[in-house]
């Protein structure tokens, strides 16, 4: 992806950021993490580093064992398949995301069911341990 960005006359590469939201937000993190030389701040809004928990909470045994016969879980009338969902299972967002060594901002809220707070805290406190600077 970066690769392709920095094709482009009008990018300037040393000054590419990467921002998402959610999922958005844990790929972001990822991509930030992997490709540190080339990304010079980051974005996360609500970055979704616990995606692998997040589709299977709150699902039967039967469920899940079933969505792997049908290709696909079901979550909130989203159609997410097995291949993703394998995929998902590998990763160690919270770990390649916390790797990012430069500007990050966090946006996050108390209130969120889905994603929480925490999952920010983590990230930023593992980002800037080395820093020696605070998540507040």
């Amino acid at each position: 992806m970066l690769h392709f960005i920095k094709s482009f006359d009008f990018v300037n590469p040393q000054r590419i950021g990467a921002l998402g939201l959610s999922m958005g937000g844990a790929v972001a993190g990822m991509l930030a993490g992997d490709c540190k030389e080339d990304t010079r701040a980051i974005c996360l809004w609500v970055p979704a580093g616990n995606m692998k928990d997040i589709p299977l909470k709150g699902k039967l045994i039967q469920e899940i064992d079933d969505s792997y016969e049908k290709g696909f879980i079901d979550f909130n009338g989203f159609s997410l398949g097995v291949g993703f969902m394998k995929d998902v299972m590998t990763l160690d967002i919270l770990e390649k995301s916390s790797s990012y060594d430069k500007q990050a901002l966090f946006i996050h809220g108390n209130k969120d069911d889905v994603v929480p707070l925490s999952i920010s805290q983590t990230i930023c406190e593992n980002l800037w341990k080395s820093r020696q600077a605070s998540c507040n």
